[in-house]
């Protein structure tokens, strides 16, 4: 049996697109005269649009006195839920520019994923000419996680951790598990690491480093494993904001650096760096795709995700088998002090 939505309060009905963004205009201008410039519009415009907005919404939204304008705590929270339709029109603009059939899905992926798993979904949705754009874009994991609760995007290709999920609400984002990701060591060619015949975590405590920040998941366990080993960990020469630096950086000094393993392997095959033959011993939290749990069901998502578990296992065969130009090689590192690296 088919249901349909409720249709809107008269009031509410009567709101035009420019009531939207009435609060957040007057947050960021703090004077009703200010944002009377900004829209193009007279003072007194304003004022009225601001009182079919308060009674629309049967509350005082805005507070006014001769030092200017301030959201109440009711506008506080009616400028939230209006930045989610705004932000949903948006993306519904965006569609119709970008996709000549509308069907876009906006994507926050971390750089580990742009690499390997979102590049291989791209192609995938191409080959099966599905009619699906997604539009990519490269984040942190607490920037792809905002812009996904603000309904900037439709749905994340991330890892996530405890301190950044405690910012929103428990159950504001479901998580659906896609690849786990081994971290390995990469140097130039030629590097004195390369001729070690027994690479220990001792050894690697001697050597210069470029890490990622030092609130990644990838610098934690980094710095983890050493911890965990009795030693102290490295400070690193260099600090970046992302593994394909690093990989740069590595190319042409005595620098060693840790990044995912498929990372590693392309700029291998490339000819850019040595891949060392150690499995780094603390692992990181897999990638995941991260969508809003108050999402409707969109038969594009669904698309979406079935072509990213397909080619999610396809890497995990590749690095299985060494198929895909990927090296067959045994999981675990090199011995360190009896147990596998």
């Amino acid at each position: 049996m088919k249901t349909s939505s409720q249709p809107l309060p008269l009031k509410l009905a009567q709101l035009r697109l420019k009531h939207l963004s009435l609060l957040d205009q007057i947050a960021v201008h703090g004077s009703l005269r200010q944002v009377a410039d900004q829209l193009h519009v007279t003072q007194p415009a304003v004022t009225a649009m601001l009182k079919d907005l308060e009674s629309a919404f049967g509350a005082g939204l805005v507070k006014r006195d001769r030092h200017g304008a301030v959201l109440t705590e009711r506008g506080h929270a009616a400028r939230a839920r209006l930045a989610v339709i705004l932000n949903e029109l948006r993306g519904f603009e965006l569609a119709n520019s970008l996709a000549a059939n509308g069907r876009l899905l906006r994507v926050g992926a971390l750089p580990t994923a742009m690499m390997g798993l979102a590049s291989r979904a791209m192609a995938e949705l191409r080959r099966r000419n599905s009619g699906l754009s997604v539009r990519l874009v490269e984040q942190t994991v607490e920037s792809v996680l905002a812009d996904l609760h603000a309904h900037k995007l439709d749905c994340a290709i991330s890892r996530v951790d405890a301190d950044t999920l405690a910012e929103y609400p428990h159950d504001a984002f479901h998580f659906d598990p896609l690849l786990r990701m081994q971290m390995r060591i990469a140097c130039r060619r030629g590097h004195p690491l390369m001729r070690q015949r027994s690479i220990t975590l001792a050894t690697l405590a001697g050597y210069s480093w470029a890490t990622l920040a030092v609130d990644s998941q990838v610098r934690i366990a980094f710095e983890q494993a050493f911890v965990l080993d009795g030693l102290r960990p490295p400070i690193p020469m260099v600090e970046s904001l992302s593994f394909v630096s690093n990989l740069n950086l590595v190319r042409n000094t005595d620098l060693l650096t840790i990044a995912p393993d498929s990372a590693i392997e392309e700029f291998h095959e490339l000819g850019i760096v040595e891949r060392v033959d150690f499995v780094w011993p603390v692992p990181v939290s897999p990638l995941m795709l991260i969508t809003r749990r108050d999402a409707g069901k969109l038969s594009d998502m669904d698309e979406f995700r079935a072509v990213l578990h397909h080619c999610a296992r396809q890497l995990l065969k590749a690095a299985a088998t060494g198929t895909g130009g990927r090296a067959g090689r045994k999981r675990g590192g090199r011995k360190r002090g009896g147990a596998a690296g």
